[in-house]
Formats: C-alpha cells, structure tokens, sequence
C-alpha cells in the first residue's frame, strides 16, 4: 500500500471546479479607517461538504462556521492558528473549526448528521440553536501558551456571534455576514462572507456610512455569484468609500493531517490495546475526514 501524504482530497465535480474562483480580498475604507474582507467561497464550502458529505443543514451550519473562522485569518501575523469552538446545548450541538495564517481551515461538527423532524422553511440555524458559549482560542507565533477568550451565544446566529466575539473580547467593533447558496437540487450553488472591523482612527460619521451599506447588503452568496471578481464586487457595493486593496489571497478547506502523523499516535497505544483492534485498522481524521488504514504489524513496529 502506498503512503498518503496529505489529506485525502474528495475530487470535486467539474461543474463545481469550473464555476468557482474562490478568492480571499482584504482592503480599507474611508482612507484607513476601516478594514474589510470579501470571501468568494463556493468551492470551499464545496470542499467541505465533499470532505465530510454532509446534508443541506449540515453544510449551512458548519460552512457558516468556516466561513467566520476564515475570515480571522486576515487579521492573524506571521505563523498564527485560531480555532472557533460554538457549543450549544440545541439540536444543533456546535461545530469547531481550525484557521490558519497558511491559507487553509478545517474543521467538524460535533453531531455529523442533525436530525430534522420537518423540511427546512427557511435558512435561519436560531431554532436548531440552545443556549452556549462561542470561544476562540490563539496559537500566536512565539507565545508559550495560547490565548482564549469565551462570550455567551447571544444571537443564535454564528455571525453574530462571532461578532459578539470580537467585541466583548477583543472591544473591537466587528460586523460579519455570511451566505450560502443552494441549488433546487441541494447544490452548492455560491457562498460568500464579508468582514468589516473599525479602526481606532475612524470617525463617527464613517462608521454610520458603512454601518448602513452594511445593513442594506445583499446575500453575500448571491454578490459573490454575481461578480466573478471580488475587484468588481469591492467596487460596485463599496465605491462610495474609496476602497483600496490590500491583498488577495487563496483560502482552502484543507487539513495538514498525514498517514505519517496519526500513526504517530496510533504507536503510542499499549500492546495490548493494539491487539484489541480489528486488523487492518482503519482511522478517520474528525476535521477532513480522511481515512487511513494500517495493519497491526506497523502499528508494534520499532
């Protein structure tokens, strides 16, 4: 058997290949005073469906999820990894999603597959959510010991609450929307986030300008099916506050796990664990996915 190296990608459709140009836009507006971010994401949450093969609620719950962990990575500096946690004691029990200053997010709900008692009326997750906690935890570049900060779910509604995050935690004023589209026949149709925060030196009357351009926003799925080009799509919603782009940048549902690594870990077991194990064993990695099979000969090898 040969040796996986990375992630066991599921291939995506052509069609899925060929109507995404997922891209990643970071830009100011209102001369510096305010940062934003615009997430074109269809084939990443694509991904994430094929990796995990999830059911339409399944896919808006935790892709929504992703999509928020995403867009910390603009802010991050250096090596830096960020993981969202969003436990509630609802249908829904929470997702926890992984981020990284690399480029790439993974992640896994807690139930895989949420029971549904009637079809979906409406994409609103707040029904399927209890009570809980948000909490995002920092692996920042250098630091001995990571950094968590935890808010109540307040919204019942993952941007939002993320955006509560940002706030009480980090007292910065944050707005986040996302969105996923679907087909008629359950594709994933577009997906997209955006991302504003305010800035210290931003003036009252700037941030009242955004805050209604904000609120008036379209669907960001339908805006990012819309306008190929996240340039095309900055200036069309935001001309009016001279936006000045920063960066562009790939973001990718991917998971650094390997046949190597969770071996690794399968060594350290006692012998007679090991032998407790059916042979081949098989392991499934809980943020992609990815299925790996060992015999018991590798596992007790030196």
């Amino acid at each position: 058997m040969g040796i996986v190296l990375t992630m066991i990608r599921v291939e995506l459709s052509p069609k899925e290949l060929n109507t995404f140009t997922d891209a990643m836009t970071t830009f100011t507006l209102c001369e510096n005073q305010l940062r934003a971010t615009v997430f074109n994401a269809g084939r990443f949450i694509s991904q994430m469906r094929a990796q995990h093969g999830l059911g339409i609620l399944e896919t808006l719950c935790l892709g929504t999820g992703s999509l928020c962990a995403a867009l910390f990575i603009p802010t991050m500096k250096g090596y830096e990894r960020a993981i969202l946690n969003y436990e509630t004691d609802g249908i829904v029990s929470g997702f926890s999603v992984e981020a990284c200053s690399e480029g790439w997010v993974r992640g896994y709900l807690r139930e895989k597959h949420i029971p549904l008692t009637a079809p979906l009326e409406s994409w609103d997750l707040a029904p399927f959510f209890g009570e809980g906690f948000v909490s995002v935890t920092k692996f920042k570049e250098g630091a001995t010991e990571p950094m968590t900060g935890t808010v109540p779910i307040t919204h019942k509604n993952i941007a939002q609450d993320v955006s509560e995050y940002f706030l009480q935690s980090e007292q910065t004023h944050t707005a986040i929307k996302t969105g996923i589209a679907f087909s008629r026949t359950g594709e994933v149709e577009a997906a997209g986030a955006f991302f504003i925060q305010v800035l210290p030196n931003a003036s009252d009357e700037n941030i009242q300008k955004v805050e209604q351009i904000f609120t008036d926003l379209d669907s960001p799925a339908h805006l990012c099916a819309q306008f190929r080009e996240n340039a095309e799509l900055i200036q069309t919603v935001f001309g009016s506050l001279d936006p000045r782009i920063l960066s562009n940048r790939d973001v990718s549902f991917y998971c650094p796990c390997t046949r190597e690594s969770l071996l690794a870990k399968l060594k350290l077991l006692k012998a007679t664990d090991v032998e407790s194990l059916d042979d081949p064993v098989e392991i499934c990695c809980t943020n992609c996915s990815s299925r790996y099979i060992y015999s018991k000969s590798e596992i007790v090898s030196d």
